[in-house]
């Protein structure tokens, strides 16, 4: 939790001896915020925390955290969990917003990032986010944002014009259960997946490994992927490859 989520709770506690104590039910949406970078996270709170019917119950910077903080206030009757799609490694976004909808079926996911391409976004609803909104959002439109997949609503907000029908485009194909990746796309990153290095992977598809790389660096672009280990990751929950081989590389 930050400084400044603790001095809220202390300036609350100290001018409302009726505030309702944590983890008790309140009327306002309560929001977990889950934001690696301290310095978003922290703006991220102070939008959210000026609009009064809505509270914010934890503010972490990883998914094991927020998978603690959302079991500890999973009894109010709203509760949203504002995902950044920044969290990268082996409990990436991908992972954590699966698993809320898994674990937590009544929490809302919004997915919540800056400028990201279509696909990204796309791979976020598809695994189960109520919407997206863009941080870079004027502060009244995030926090609506926040009410409107509280209640329920679909919500894309802070989109370039021609973003959403391009959003739609990625979810219809995995939808169809299309692939986003070519067929030599996908043999590279199941092998990726098995733990083979570049040189391994172009011995076994016989290639060069300079285009293995360019494979490997056109499949994170495609998936929104910082590094290997997240493509893999993300490639398995899209069903793109099969998911025990995520559980095998360890990412």
């Amino acid at each position: 939790m930050s400084r400044t989520r603790r001095g809220r709770e202390a300036d609350r506690a100290a001018g409302d001896g009726d505030s309702p104590s944590r983890g008790e039910p309140s009327g306002a949406t309560g929001v977990v915020i889950v934001e690696p970078l301290q310095l978003i996270r922290d703006s991220l709170e102070a939008v959210v925390h000026g609009a009064p019917d809505l509270e914010v119950v934890a503010s972490v910077g990883s998914a094991c955290e927020a998978v603690q903080a959302i079991e500890q206030h999973r009894g109010r009757p709203r509760l949203v969990a504002l995902i950044s799609l920044a969290l990268f490694g082996r409990r990436e976004a991908l992972w954590l917003i699966s698993t809320v909808r898994q674990r937590f079926p009544a929490c809302v996911v919004l997915a919540c990032g800056g400028s990201l391409d279509p696909v990204s976004i796309a791979a976020a609803l598809f695994a189960g986010a109520q919407g997206y909104v863009d941080q870079s959002a004027e502060p009244e439109s995030l926090v609506e944002a926040v009410r409107r997949a509280g209640r329920g609503d679909p919500v894309l907000t802070g989109l370039p014009p021609d973003a959403p029908a391009r959003v739609a485009d990625v979810l219809a194909t995995l939808g169809k259960g299309l692939q986003l990746l070519t067929p030599r796309e996908r043999d590279v990153i199941a092998a990726a997946g098995k733990g083979l290095t570049s040189r391994e992977i172009a011995d076994r598809l016989g290639v060069r490994q300079h285009t293995v790389a360019a494979h490997l660096r056109r499949i994170r672009r495609k998936l929104g992927a910082k590094n290997r280990v997240s493509a893999i990751g993300r490639a398995a929950r899209l069903g793109l490859i099969p998911t025990d081989q995520e559980t095998r590389y360890g990412g």
